[in-house]
């Protein structure tokens, strides 16, 4: 992928999910994302960015108290090496609720996310659970994480085993509390 400018993510990523194909490398792209980007009941997937792109939430987007940017969820093997991918959603415009996560894992296993910077949610930068098919994720790895400015929390960690957090800052949370 190689488009500057307002793209659709979401078409790619889920063809991309739907496909064969096991790594897709997106480079040279700024995006406003209106819509959450997921990533459900997948296997054995690698999501790879070129240094130097940011994903922002559009300002009409988001609007449901339950929305997220990125939702990985019933998922086993995915990876997100993220370069310094700049996530970007925007705290000021979620006046309710607590719940706009920039990236929720939930009823996962071998989840790996490197080099994210992660920025004002209206939620927490990164929440880990249980789903509905799963009660725990596991194996989760967080790698070279920044994640800044978020409403509720940098980091949740609500139900899960083997949680490894390295080289990551969590810092700037204001807003609410869980």
């Amino acid at each position: 992928l190689g488009q500057k400018g307002k793209s659709n993510l979401e078409p790619l990523l889920k063809d991309f999910l739907n496909s064969d194909i096991d790594t897709l490398f997106i480079d040279n792209i700024e995006v406003n994302v209106a819509n959450t980007l997921e990533i459900s009941n997948v296997s054995n997937k690698v999501l790879v960015f070129a240094p130097g792109i940011e994903l922002l939430a559009d300002k009409e987007g988001f609007r449901a108290k339950s929305d997220v940017f990125f939702k990985i969820e019933n998922c086993s093997n995915i990876t997100i090496l993220g370069n310094g991918l700049q996530i970007k959603m925007n705290k000021e415009l979620y006046q309710e609720g607590e719940w706009r996560h920039l990236i929720s894992i939930k009823g996962s296993t071998n989840i790996t996310l490197r080099q994210l910077n992660l920025y004002n949610s209206g939620g927490d930068g990164v929440y880990i659970a249980g789903s509905t098919k799963k009660s725990f994720s596991e194996n989760i790895v967080l790698d070279s994480i920044l994640s800044s400015g978020n409403k509720r929390q940098g980091i949740s960690i609500i139900s899960a085993k083997n949680v490894l957090v390295s080289n990551s800052t969590f810092c700037n949370t204001m807003g609410t509390l869980p």
